[in-house]
């Protein structure tokens, strides 16, 4: 499935079931998801090369974490009365809190793998520069003015 179609498709169930979730704390952490995921996908989208790089979040991460939102919508309208549901819920709103924190650090990721190859591409640029006489090392890399051409 293409990632454009996988991106809609998950985060149009993400915002009809938090419609459906009547909890502010964990619609609050449903807005926050599917912001993070579109984040994640915009990147994507313009960094084609890092699709492999977010394969389990589209494969496993995204589709476990729409199951239980599906079944905390499910649980908290038909089964109020059901021992345990109650603990149940409270589990669920918690790894919804840890999933939304794994999602922000993957968009981060993403962005630190890139400002990491950017300033290491600086750094061998300015190593070339002064390497061929164009910087000078005791000026910290500043062009020496005395050789700059017009």
């Amino acid at each position: 499935m293409e990632l454009t179609h996988i991106a809609s498709v998950s985060i149009q169930k993400m915002r009809r079931l938090n419609i459906a979730i009547e909890d502010e704390k964990v619609s609050s952490y449903i807005d926050e998801m599917a912001q993070a995921c579109l984040d994640i996908f915009s990147y994507v989208k313009t960094h084609t090369d890092k699709e492999e790089q977010i394969k389990s979040f589209t494969t496993y991460y995204l589709p476990e974490t729409l199951r239980l939102l599906k079944n905390y919508d499910e649980m908290s309208k038909r089964l109020t009365d059901s021992p345990g549901v109650a603990e149940t819920l409270q589990e669920i709103t918690e790894t919804l809190e840890v999933i939304l924190r794994a999602f922000k650090n993957l968009h981060n990721q993403l962005y630190t793998n890139q400002i990491l190859k950017v300033s290491t591409d600086g750094k061998v640029l300015k190593d070339i520069l002064m390497e061929h006489g164009l910087l000078d090392e005791n000026e910290n890399g500043k062009l020496r003015p005395q050789e700059v051409k017009k």
